[in-house]
Parts: C-alpha cells; structure tokens; sequence
C-alpha cells in the first residue's frame, strides 16, 4: 500500500497515509515525464471553497491524478479575488469530470 500524496510505503492492513491523511493506493501512479508537455492542462472546475478544495483533492489524489489547483492559495493572505482552478491533463478530463459529478460538485 502506498501513499499517492508523499509515496510513503505502508504495510498491508493500513488503509490512511498517517501523515497525510489521503486514503493509500496499491500502486502508485506513473511520474509525470520530464518532456511532457505542461500546457497540457485544461480547467475542469472552479470553487472559492477550501473545504471543497480539501475534498476533491483527497478522491483526485486516491485515483492516482495528476492535477492542479490555480489560485488556492489565496485564502491565506485573506483574499480569495477569483476561485481557484482546478486544471488536468486534457487526457483525463472526463475521468475528473465523473469523479466531480458522482461527488455532486457538479451537475
């Protein structure tokens, strides 16, 4: 068992990354390759809620994908001008846009 979030390996029996808190994973994802492209991101979702951020970021990390939230951080300087973004590989765009709609973060 292996955390997607920070790779640590767990022994069988343990189902949550002590130090990250994301459910673990049998196998963990693929690297990103040094050569792919970066602006191979598209946008999926918006939201101004952390929680929400927390949340999705959890079930994206548990499917082993590679994402991006745009403009998160911005909550910490008491702020939050626009929503943060969430961005993905084009490729896995519909997989994301499943996980949001079966979470009920969208229509």
């Amino acid at each position: 068992m292996f955390c997607p979030r920070c790779k640590s390996e767990y022994r069988e029996g343990f189902t949550k990354c002590a130090d990250c808190e994301v459910p673990l994973v049998d196998v963990l994802p693929d690297e990103v390759q040094p050569d792919a492209d970066p602006h191979d991101l598209v946008s999926v979702f918006e939201t101004s809620s952390q929680p929400d951020i927390l949340v999705i970021k959890s079930a994206l990390d548990a499917e082993g994908i590679i994402f991006h939230f745009s403009g998160e951080f911005f909550h910490m300087m008491g702020v939050m001008p626009s929503p943060a973004r969430l961005l993905v590989p084009s490729d896995q765009r519909e997989k994301v846009l499943h996980i949001l709609k079966e979470m009920q973060f969208i229509p």
